[in-house]
């Protein structure tokens, strides 16, 4: 049996299609009086992500 050339080290991995827009799968079944949260949310994550950085910059640069 011939083998022909390689087509590189280590094979790319295959792409898990069935995964695609899983994220996003329950906005459809959000209701309008429950989006007020969300920004509430995502402005305490912010502060959370702002505060780990600043901690981790000035750990690092002293």
């Amino acid at each position: 049996m011939a083998r022909g050339l390689p087509f590189g080290f280590i094979p790319w991995p295959q792409w898990p299609s069935h995964l695609f827009g899983q994220a996003l799968v329950g906005f459809g079944e959000l209701e309008p009086r429950r989006l007020g949260s969300f920004p509430l949310v995502t402005l305490v994550l912010l502060f959370t992500d702002t505060f780990d950085t600043v901690g981790t910059l000035s750990a690092v640069g002293g």
